[in-house]
């Protein structure tokens, strides 16, 4: 049996809200959800490598998860990335099913633009790569 997703596996973060431009005082929150049926259960990693709190509610439907990573921890203009992988559910390990499940393959992959971040003034401390104008009137 394999994953069927009722709906396309989604991301998306607050940084969007804000042109990208984010605070060094500041936090990046990435959201990822999907719904799901089938004995594997789907998995988000975001931001891999990055110090931060995560929280995954994969015993709901859809399974919801949550990354929240301080802008400080993050270089000016990285791209964070999100991709889902799987892992057996509860079904798959306390039942009879045949370990040899073939484990569903997710192609999914959820980028960022660049993610500008500024100081507290909204203005770029990282020369020669600032643009020359922030979009800091958004923050």
């Amino acid at each position: 049996m394999r994953i069927l997703e009722s709906a396309p596996a989604l991301c998306n973060t607050n940084a969007s809200l804000r042109g990208f431009t984010i605070a060094v005082s500041d936090h990046i929150e990435i959201n990822c959800s999907v719904k799901y049926s089938g004995l594997w259960t789907p998995v988000f990693v975001c931001a891999d490598g990055l110090p931060g709190d995560t929280s995954n509610e994969s015993s709901s439907n859809p399974v919801r998860y949550r990354r929240v990573i301080a802008a400080s921890d993050i270089e000016h203009l990285t791209v964070l990335n999100c991709s889902m992988d799987f892992t057996p559910n509860n079904i798959v390990m306390t039942s009879e099913v045949p370990v040899e499940l073939q484990k569903p393959i997710s192609h999914f992959v959820w980028n960022t633009p660049e993610i500008r971040i500024v100081n507290t003034s909204g203005k770029c401390n990282w020369k020669p790569r600032c643009p020359t104008v922030l979009p800091h009137s958004r923050l």
